[in-house]
Parts: C-alpha cells; structure tokens; sequence
C-alpha cells in the first residue's frame, strides 16, 4: 500500500495517508504558537485555570500548561512530551517540545517550536498574606512556662507544610497566636500538634463575615501544651515526684521516696510546683556499692544513704533536694534535663 500524497510503501493507510501525512494534514496533532502562563510575584506557585499549583519548576509548569493547549484527534494518544526551553528575555521562553504519539498502536514523533510569555501575578495566598487576611488562630498555650525554641520549631515546621499560611505571629505571655490563613490548614496544623505533644485542643468559632450568601467563620484554635516534661521534677501532696511519661490528660511520675510510679490526672497538678536546678545541693560522694550510694549531708556532717538510681562509683557529686522534714537523692538524668531546659 502506498501513501496517496507522498507515495511512500507502508502497512498501515489512515484515510489512505501515511502516519506522518495524516498528522501532518489533518491536523492530528495541534499546537498552539504560543502560550502564556502566570507565575506568583511572591512564592513562585503557577495558575492553572482558577487553581494554583505550588512547589512546581518553570519545566514542569510548562509541560502542564501545554498539555492543556495542545490538541489532538481522538485517535491520537500522547505517550510521552519531552521540552528544552531557551530564554528569549526576562519574560519570554522559546520552547522546544517534542511527542511521542500513537496512532492505532503506531508511534510517530511530532516536534513543534512554541513560545512562552511568562507574567508576573500574585495568588489568592499572598494576596491575603498582604492584606493580613486570616481565618483562624491558632493560640499555643503553656501554663506558667515558656514554650522551648525547640517546640517553637517543630511547631511552625508543622504548619509550614504548606508555604505562606502565617500572616502573622505574636509572643504573649506563656504562649504564641499564630494567625493563619486557611481555617482548613489550621485545623490539619493543630490535630497534629496535639498528637506530637499530647496536647489539649479546643476549638471555638466565630461569625466574622457573610459572603455570596454564606457564613463566614473566624475559627480560634486553643492548643494546651502539657506543663510538665519527661524528666521534670515536681512537687506535690508533700511527696516529691519524677515524671516519667504523658499520656494524654493524664502524667505518669515516679516516686523519689519509694520508687513506686503512678499515674495522676493533669488537672490534679493544678497547683503542682516544678523544682527548679537552683533548689537542688551537691553533695560528697561517701561510697557507692551495688545497691546504695551514701553521701554526707554538708549541714549536719551526718551520712545519708539512697537507692544508687543513676549513680556510679565515678561519681564524686551527687545531687539532693531537702524539702520539709525529708531529703530526697536526685537521679542524674533529671539534673541533666534541668540544665538543658535552662
């Protein structure tokens, strides 16, 4: 069988032309000659349609876009679109676009020289983010402490999985207000913060608006951080305590008078006072052996005898709390952690 317009031998005829003769006249594969495609001033996102697409490179974006443009006959597939793209100017690429098609299970490559004007907008986010638009706040609350740089972190990492949602953010005392943009974000933000931290969350809306007929809330997010860490010291009840984990609203904390551990409900520690480093006395190490380690008492020159806990026969300081009538032997993890809390 030959091709009725360039008379070459081949197997398959389509309306009596080659594959390259078909494409080629009846259009099969139709480019256009040029496309236009907004990019974000502010964070770079590119607009497809009434959508904005973030984290996307300049090639990407391009194919995406011409994918939208190019055309084809409904017996033509795409399999595959290949572009190298030069700049013409500070707003121009010309683009170089190569396809691989199929046309009833025969591939045919089609290549096409288009150009891109590329022009500066700004999506719905920053728009808003200049404007100082917000629809929630997230307030992370830390009673009669400050929240850790390290918290402060792991909590804006969190929210800033999705760019440019803090429009602002204000230090108050024992916590932070984050205003975000996207109420939608911010409820995502804060379940996960209160998994990480076996935080409280309460939410609590607010009519702010109506738009198109419709209520539009501002959404305050309160986020109750536990008072107390792994590691902390506290007393309580006349009884001084090592916690030793957090479980939800509940603390699970060792004795220091007979090692006995317990669990106790947050709101019980309402007026539970944190020991801090400055409480705590070095003193001399007398001896150690398996099971207990004596130290002597600086005030009174008596000798006092403990559990070893974390001790060691290198150790020449141990640490001790005296409170009331008791003292107490102080492991040295949670003198370390009190240090690095500092």
């Amino acid at each position: 069988m030959y091709c009725v317009v360039c008379g070459k031998q081949c197997d398959n005829l389509f309306s009596g032309m080659c594959v390259d003769c078909f494409i080629e006249r009846t259009h099969a594969v139709s480019f256009p000659e040029k496309v236009k495609m907004i990019v974000c001033a502010e964070c770079g996102s590119v607009q497809f349609g009434k959508h904005w697409e973030q984290n996307i490179g300049n090639t990407e974006a391009i194919k995406k876009v011409l994918m939208k443009e190019i055309r084809y006959h409904r017996k033509v597939r795409c399999d595959a679109m290949k572009i190298s793209c030069t700049d013409m100017d500070a707003h121009t690429k010309r683009c170089n676009v190569v396809l691989n098609v199929e046309l009833e299970g025969i591939s045919h490559s089609v290549e096409k020289e288009i150009l891109v004007y590329i022009s500066k907008g700004m999506c719905p986010n920053c728009s808003r983010l200049h404007g100082h638009a917000f629809s929630a706040i997230v307030q992370i609350r830390r009673k009669d402490r400050k929240i850790p740089q390290q918290y402060q972190a792991e909590i804006e990492e969190i929210i800033n999985t999705k760019k440019n949602q803090i429009v602002k953010k204000v230090v108050v005392k024992n916590g932070i207000d984050y205003y975000i943009m996207d109420n939608a974000h911010a409820h995502g933000v804060c379940e996960q913060i209160k998994t990480k931290f076996n935080a409280r969350l309460k939410i609590s809306p607010r009519l702010h608006t109506r738009k198109d007929g419709k209520d539009v809330y501002r959404v305050t997010y309160l986020v109750e951080l536990n008072r107390f860490d792994v590691g902390d010291l506290i007393y309580t009840h006349e009884e001084l305590y090592l916690v030793v984990r957090e479980t939800g609203d509940k603390v699970a904390v060792q004795s220091l008078k007979d090692a006995s551990e317990k669990s106790i409900d947050m709101h019980l520690l309402e007026h539970a006072e944190q020991i801090e480093l400055s409480e705590l006395l070095a003193v001399d190490v007398i001896h150690v052996d398996a099971s207990e380690i004596t130290v002597m008492d600086p005030s009174t020159m008596k000798l006092l005898r403990f559990p070893i806990l974390d001790y060691s026969r290198d150790d020449e300081k141990a640490w001790v709390l005296k409170r009331e009538d008791n003292i107490y032997l102080i492991p040295l993890s949670a003198v370390k952690h009190m240090r690095e809390s500092r």
